[in-house]
Order: structure tokens, then C-alpha cells, then sequence
């Protein structure tokens, strides 16, 4: 392996295990992530021209969001909101109740919920080298716009808004709280990160590299309803918003509209040429 790629790799896992600590260990999880995808990015040896600016945006991206989610005053939040949407499509806290009681589970999601710095750049190094920048910029762009959201909708998640998460589920008259909480709830951005690199590696990728990303998908949507950090509206909310992301950054609409400007001409074209000779009859 290259020692470029063992730097990368050096620093996902540094995140990873950061993780997993209590606290305000995040932040070092954030800026180790944002490290490992930026190497990733900048010590492609086949990329030719990368700005040096690229290294250092996706640290700057993470550091932004924690530090302007994170304050040390009370704000208000929609917790309660969130969580009576929930309960009227009929979603509960079931899936918590089971996460917390099962230890084999709970290793597994945060295996994947923790490690999602690690399990993008790693894909980063598996997808093709014409796709890297594309996914590089989508996995950016995705973060910047959860961090627009976030401040849109705030909202913290349930295991910090109530005490009784994840045993006892309340039935309020919803109404704003008042929480020192992260509020970096809606929509979820780990589940729209591991669904985006699920969209890649199917894109991508063969199919062992699909079959991994599936499994981190799935064991992160389980580990964000389980961890008690999202609602069940936040992973609904981050489907079309992670689609719509992944959309822009391959601009289908582009080939949609030159397919539709190619058939629309291969359609007129008759209709024309028997129009000139119908006309040309005297």
C-alpha cells in the first residue's frame, strides 16, 4: 500500500476510535474525519492539479458544524415536534429498546454509525478515479447543506430532549424546549451519508463493495433510531435529501435533457422533410 493511502487510512481509523469516546471527543472525530477524506482526496498520486484548499475544506466543513452546532447557552428546539409526527404515523421507540438491551447490536452500530469518516474514505479509495471528485464534492456539499438544516429545523433528538428515552415513551401537546444540546438532528446526517456512499458503490462499484455499503446503510439507520440522536422523520427527510444531492452532483438532467433535445429532432426530422416535399408538390 501506498504510504500516501496509509496516512488516509491512519487517520479514518483515528476517527473511528475517537468516535467511540464520550463527550466532547466528537470534535476530534470531526477533525480526524475531515483529515482522513481531505488525504484522500489530496494524495491521489493520479489526480493531477488538486488545489491544496481541497486538504483543508473538509476539516473546516466538520470543525464549522460542530463548533456553530454546539453552543454553551440554551436554544430552542422541536423536539416534541418531531416526535408527535412520529407517534402519528405509528413509529415508537421500540427499535431503541431493542438497540440498548443487545450488546452484539450495539457494538455493530457503532461499528458504522462511528465510523462513517472511515467507511467514506475508504470508498473514496475504491470507486473509480473519474467518479472520486464527484463523490468527493457530493459528500462536502451534503455536509453543508445538513449544516443549513440544521439551523432551519432544530431539533437535538429524543435521547437528550427526554428523560425517559428509551423505556417510556411521552404523549405531549407539542410545544418548543429550551436544550444546551447539539442541535444537529434534521435530517440525519450520518444516515445521508452512509446512504450516499451506498448510492456510489452501487453506481460503482462490483458487488462485494455494494453488499458493504448496504450493511453499513442498514447498520446505520438501525444505530441513529437506536442511539436515541434521531426521530424516525429525521431518516425519512434524509432519503429525498441525500437523492436530491446525489442527483445534483451527476446532473442526470443534463443527459435527460440532451436524450429528450435528440429524440424531439429524430422525430421532427420526418415530420419536416414530408412537410417540405408535401409542399414542394405543385
Amino acid at each position: 500500500m501506498k504510504p500516501a493511502l496509509r496516512l488516509v487510512l491512519t487517520f479514518a481509523v483515528a476517527a473511528w476510535v475517537w468516535r467511540l469516546q464520550p463527550g466532547t471527543w466528537w470534535f476530534i472525530s470531526a477533525a480526524a474525519g475531515g483529515v482522513a477524506i481531505g488525504l484522500a482526496r489530496y494524495l491521489d498520486y493520479d489526480v493531477a492539479g488538486v488545489p491544496a484548499v481541497d486538504l483543508a475544506l473538509p476539516v473546516l466543513v466538520a470543525v464549522c458544524v460542530y463548533v456553530i452546532s454546539v453552543w454553551t447557552h440554551e436554544r430552542p428546539a422541536w423536539d416534541q415536534y418531531f416526535l408527535v409526527i412520529d407517534q402519528s404515523m405509528g413509529l415508537t421507540w421500540g427499535l431503541g429498546r431493542f438497540y440498548t438491551s443487545h450488546l452484539w447490536l450495539t457494538v455493530m452500530g457503532q461499528l458504522a454509525y462511528g465510523g462513517a469518516p472511515f467507511w467514506i474514505a475508504v470508498l473514496y479509495l475504491l470507486l473509480p478515479r473519474a467518479e472520486r471528485a464527484t463523490f468527493w464534492w457530493a459528500i462536502v456539499g451534503l455536509t453543508l447543506a445538513c449544516f443549513v438544516t440544521y439551523r432551519l429545523f432544530p431539533a437535538a433528538g429524543p435521547r437528550y430532549v427526554f428523560a425517559t428515552w428509551p423505556w417510556v415513551e411521552p404523549y405531549v401537546t407539542p410545544h418548543v424546549v429550551m436544550t444546551r444540546a447539539a442541535l444537529n438532528c434534521m435530517p440525519s446526517g450520518h444516515f445521508s451519508w452512509s446512504l450516499l456512499t451506498f448510492l456510489f458503490a452501487w453506481r460503482c462499484c462490483r458487488w462485494p463493495v455494494r453488499l458493504l455499503y448496504a450493511t453499513f446503510c442498514a447498520l446505520t439507520f438501525v444505530a441513529t433510531l437506536g442511539t436515541g440522536e434521531h426521530y424516525w422523520i429525521d431518516l425519512i427527510a434524509a432519503l429525498p435529501f441525500t437523492v436530491a444531492v446525489y442527483a445534483a452532483a451527476h446532473r442526470p438532467w443534463k443527459r435527460w435533457y440532451g436524450a429528450l433535445r435528440r429524440a424531439l429532432a429524430s422525430t421532427a426530422d420526418p415530420i419536416a422533410r414530408e412537410t417540405g416535399q408535401a409542399g414542394g408538390e405543385p
